[in-house]
C-alpha cells in the first residue's frame, strides 16, 4: 500500500477545476471541497475523477465534500491520472490529431481532386493486445477514409463550430447565491 498525497490528488484534476477546489487531509483520507458552485457538468467531472480513484462523495448538507482515502494502492493511484489532452497539428497540407497512443484522426487536403480525406485510424492489434507489425517492424494501422467535397467539408466545420461555441459558452443553468 502506499499513502496518496494531497499533491498526488491535486494532480488528477485539470488546472481550471482544481482551482475551484479546496484540498485538506485528515487521518484516513483527502477531503476535497469546492471552493464555489461548481455547476452539473464540473459536479459530474470531479466526482468521476474522484470515483477512479477509489473515492466517494458525502452528501451532508454545507458539508457535502469529496473523500479519496489516503492508503492505496499503486495499481489505483496509477488509474487515477488523468488521460493525455489529444495532440492536434498540422504537417503541410494535413492536420494530424493524436487521441491517444495507437489512436489518430487526419485531414489531407488532396490537390487532384480538390477534396479533403478524413481519415480515422487505429492501431492492428491481436487478441491478446498486442499491437501488430508489418514486415518493416513499423505498426499496422486499421483506417477509413471519406471523400469531402471543399462545399461539405466547409458546412461541416461550420455546423461543428456552431456545436462547439454553443457547449463551451456559460451555462444558462443559474447559481446558487
Amino acid at each position: 500500500m502506499n499513502k496518496t498525497s494531497t499533491q498526488t490528488v491535486r494532480s488528477l484534476f485539470p488546472k481550471d477545476i482544481e482551482d475551484q477546489l479546496t484540498f485538506e487531509e485528515s487521518d484516513k483520507y483527502i477531503i476535497i471541497k469546492p471552493r464555489q458552485y461548481l455547476g452539473s457538468e464540473n459536479f459530474a467531472k470531479i466526482a468521476s475523477i474522484v470515483r477512479s480513484g477509489g473515492g466517494e462523495y458525502i452528501s451532508a448538507g454545507k458539508e457535502s465534500h469529496f473523500r479519496v482515502p489516503k492508503a492505496q494502492t499503486q495499481t489505483q493511484i496509477d488509474q487515477q491520472k488523468p488521460p493525455e489532452e489529444p495532440k492536434v497539428y498540422r504537417k503541410g497540407d494535413t492536420i494530424v490529431c493524436k487521441l491517444s497512443k495507437g489512436l489518430m484522426i487526419t485531414d489531407t487536403y488532396w490537390n487532384d481532386k480538390n477534396v479533403i480525406l478524413h481519415t480515422v485510424g487505429r492501431m492492428s492489434r491481436d487478441a491478446s493486445g498486442k499491437v501488430l507489425v508489418g514486415a518493416d517492424q513499423k505498426p499496422i494501422w486499421e483506417k477509413n477514409t471519406v471523400r469531402l467535397s471543399m462545399n461539405l467539408t466547409a458546412q461541416y466545420i461550420s455546423l461543428l463550430n456552431q456545436l462547439v461555441t454553443e457547449k463551451t459558452t456559460k451555462s444558462t443553468i443559474p447559481e446558487r447565491a
